[in-house]
């Protein structure tokens, strides 16, 4: 972790690999994708990419990002994670 403004920590967390199997797309995760968030006061924002190799060779990018927002009746762990 590290600070990266006042309120603020940004957070990442590699992805190293991993298989991925289900209606229309077998593979495996490539190397080098990663999941980095950002929390300021109750809400983390998560940007998540990695890369898919499919069993036919083909590379398919995953983007996601995502909003989360703690509610008062979670503590901060159970939220954050």
């Amino acid at each position: 972790m590290r600070i990266h403004g006042v309120g603020e920590e940004l957070w990442s967390t590699p992805i190293i690999g991993g298989t991925v199997e289900g209606p229309g797309l077998r593979g495996d995760v490539v190397s080098g994708g990663g999941d980095w968030s950002i929390t300021r006061g109750e809400a983390t924002e998560l940007d998540a990419r990695c890369l898919l190799r499919a069993d036919d060779g083909a590379l398919n990018e995953v983007p996601g990002t995502f909003v989360l927002v703690r509610t008062t009746n979670l503590p901060r762990s159970a939220s954050a994670g």
